[in-house]
This record gives structure tokens, sequence and C-alpha cells, in this order.
């Protein structure tokens, strides 16, 4: 719980980012935030949540912000706030699956929202979820409100990658940089969550320093259990010959599986491994799959390994410049 001023006082339920909710909560305290900020770190930091309880507590009329009772705090949990906007990629109506890009239409609509008067003469927010995804014009119409801003309104751009955002957006806005957060810090407040000690130390190691990652993990069975897969399907491929590998690669693709998910997961399997390599198994996040991790690790060497790993991180990136996951894991199991 953190103390501003006089009157105000914040209790933001985040895993770690201390000196970022410092940082904000004191901006809103000060009354001096920005117009617009960049929310920037790898996917699974936190940075959604920590939006979504900035905004709340700028909107908040409670000295205890976000009180979470109030009626505007229950609105935007609901999604019903008059001056709370979320703007990300909506699902294609035929395939169900999303759209590759924030329309022009979604911006021009966000705006003309932001352009009205608030309906409680406060602050107006809006996260942009993804904001990587903003197609040219979508980037170009925004600029144009972020140069001239509407009073009173906070803009709040999440992205994974700051260089997939035009620096001319990223020098309208106010940076802030997620990094990971600590193994322990993450197990604790996973137990404050209610987990038991063996499960959130687990959770808390395969997480890799992202505390989304491992509350997702906590509180989705099904995330599990396909992270679960993820490990099983990697330690098998990379333990056969190219000819065996095509049935699980077929298994994969007849899911419904998110290619830069399971890639990021292959990508932690390999870094274990490595760190076995060099006799540092403690540091390994599978540590409940250590016997069968060190069983491979041992039939690698160093360069191998590392190998693996860039060709993994090339997949990823495939698969950001719009290669197909099919294409981008066909090309990563040859190249295993």
């Amino acid at each position: 719980m953190l103390k501003y001023m006089k009157h105000t006082t914040f209790n933001w339920k985040i895993c770690g980012h201390e000196n970022i909710v410092d940082f904000l909560g004191s901006s809103i305290a000060n009354n001096n935030m920005s117009q617009a900020y960049l929310f920037y770190g790898q996917s699974g930091l936190g940075k959604y949540f920590m939006a979504k309880e900035f905004g709340k507590a700028v909107l908040c009329n409670d000295n205890f912000k976000p009180c979470q009772k109030c009626t505007s705090c229950q609105q935007i949990e609901k999604g019903g706030h008059f001056d709370f906007f979320e703007l990300k990629r909506i699902a294609d109506e035929e395939t169900g699956k999303l759209k590759r890009d924030i329309s022009m239409e979604q911006v021009r609509d966000l705006i003309s929202k932001l352009k009205q008067g608030s309906l409680l003469g406060g602050h107006k927010v809006a996260i942009i979820n993804g904001a990587q995804y903003l197609n040219i014009n979508g980037a170009n119409a925004l600029l144009k409100t972020l140069e001239e801003p509407t009073l009173k309104t906070v803009i709040i751009l999440i992205v994974d990658d700051i260089s997939r955002i035009p620096k001319t957006v990223v020098s309208r806005c106010q940076p802030i940089k997620f990094l990971p957060v600590s193994i322990k810090k993450i197990e604790s407040y996973l137990i404050q969550l209610g987990a038991e000690k063996d499960e959130a130390k687990i959770l808390s190691r395969i997480s890799n320093g992202l505390p989304g990652k491992a509350i997702d993990f906590y509180y989705n069975a099904d995330l599990r259990n396909d992270y679960l897969k993820d490990v099983n399907n990697f330690l098998a491929l990379i333990s056969m010959p190219l000819s065996q590998r095509w049935k699980i690669v077929n298994e994969i693709l007849s899911g419904n599986a998110d290619g830069e998910i399971v890639f990021d997961n292959f990508l932690c399997l390999a870094r274990d491994l490595l760190l076995i390599n060099n006799s540092n198994e403690t540091s390994a996040s599978n540590f409940n799959f250590l016997e069968k991790e060190s069983a491979i690790a041992s039939q690698q060497d160093e360069k191998t390994i590392e190998k693996i790993i860039e060709n993994i991180k090339f997949a990823k990136l495939a698969l950001r410049q719009n290669i197909s996951f099919k294409n981008a894991l066909e090309n990563l199991i040859i190249n295993l």
C-alpha cells in the first residue's frame, strides 16, 4: 500500500513493478499525468493489468484508489464505463480468428469518443492493447490525436516490442519499460492468491519472470495443459530424427495453438538445455522435467543448443512478418 500527499492512498494489486506503481501513483496524486503513455516489454509481464489499474485509479473518486467498490470501478470491471475505452484487434466474423491489424475505423471511433466531453466532467482513459497492430492509417490518425490531445485525456499504448511502433508515435508518449519480476516475488504473489506452496513454486519458475503468465497458469487449467503439451512435444522433437518429427508437427497444427506462445515455450526449454549443459541446472525453469532435459542436454554440445535457440527466435520473427505458423514451424523442425 502506497501513500501520496495527504489524502490519497493507492493499493494496486500488482505483482512486482513497484517503481512503476510508485511513478504512476505519484502522477495521479500530484495531478501531473502525461496525456499518453507507452507500456512496453515482453508479453506476460502484466502491462495490461497495470494499465487497467492505472485507469481505474484515474477515474476513481475515492481517496483509496482504486477502491474497486465505487460505481466507476465496477463499471470498468464490467466493461460499461462511459469514460473508459479499450481498443484491440477484433475477431473476424467468418473465421473467428483475430484480424491482422487494428483498423482505421476502430481508431476513428476511439478518437470520436475521446473528443466528446466526459460524462462526469473528469478524465477519459483509453487503452490500446497490442498497439503494434495499428495499421499505417490508424497509426497516423492516432498520431494527430497525440499531437493535439484532448484535455483531461489519458491514452495508454501497450506493446511487446517498442521497435514495432512508429518512432513518431513513440516520441509523443511517456515510455515505461516493464522488466521481468523475481521468481520469489511471483511465488509469494501466487500463494497470496491461494496457490499451494509447491504449485506456486512450479508456476513461478515456468513463468520465467512473467507474473501475468504465472497468474494465467494459476487460473487456467487449459493453459497449463497446453504448456505441458508444448514441453513434451519439444523434448520429443529434439530427441528424434527428422523423418519421425512430422507426426508431432501435424498434431500441433491440428490444434488451435497460438504460434508465438508455442515458440516462447520451446525457447524456455531450449534455454534450460543450455543452462544444464553449462552445469547450471538449478536455474532451469522446468525443474520438474530436469531428468528428461538432462538426458537430452548430455547429447548436445553448447553450439548446437545455441543454434536451436537462434532458430526458435527466427521462427518467432517470421510470425511477426506474417509468415504462417505452419511454415514457420515446419522450417524450425527441419533445423532443430
